[in-house]
C-alpha cells in the first residue's frame, strides 16, 4: 500500500471534478479554492483480507474575504449532487483508477473558518472524511 499514491489519486479525482488545485499534501500557502489531501487518525488493526482501511481527510478551503462567496464554493463541493461535488466525484471514481479497491466518502468532520500555519491568514474551510480500502 503506497499511502502517497492513495493522496495523489484523490487529489488528481478531486481537482478534475472540482476545477480547482488539489494538494496531494499539507501544504502552508495554500492558493484558495483549494483543497489539500491528508491522512487522517485511523485503527491499525482494520484490515481486510485485501488490505487495510484507511481514511483521509479532504480539507477544503476557501478565502474568507468574501463570505458569501466563500460558503457559497464550500457548499457546492460538499453537496451530494452537481458538477463540483467532491461526493459525487469519489462514487464515479470509487477505485482512483485503480490504485485502490474502493473509495467511500464518509461525511463532514467541520465546516468553519480555519487558520493556518501561514501566518495566520484565515480561511472558510470544510473538513471532510473519505474512507479506502486499499
Amino acid at each position: 500500500m503506497d499511502i502517497g499514491a492513495i493522496r495523489t489519486a484523490l487529489a488528481v479525482t478531486l481537482q478534475d471534478a472540482c476545477g480547482v488545485q488539489f494538494y496531494d499534501r499539507a501544504t502552508q500557502n495554500p492558493d484558495p479554492p483549494c483543497g489539500m489531501i491528508t491522512v487522517a487518525p485511523f485503527g491499525a488493526d482494520v484490515t481486510y483480507s485485501s488490505g487495510a482501511n484507511l481514511r483521509f481527510l479532504v480539507l477544503l478551503l476557501a478565502p474568507a474575504v468574501d463570505l458569501g462567496s466563500g460558503q457559497s464554493t464550500l457548499d457546492a463541493w460538499i453537496s451530494s449532487t452537481g458538477n463540483k461535488s467532491v461526493e459525487r466525484a469519489l462514487n464515479a471514481s470509487h477505485e482512483l483508477g485503480g490504485v485502490v479497491e474502493s473509495v467511500l466518502w464518509s461525511g463532514i468532520d467541520a465546516y468553519d473558518t480555519m487558520s493556518l500555519s501561514d501566518g495566520g491568514t484565515t480561511y472558510l474551510a470544510v473538513r471532510c472524511l473519505v474512507d479506502v480500502l486499499a
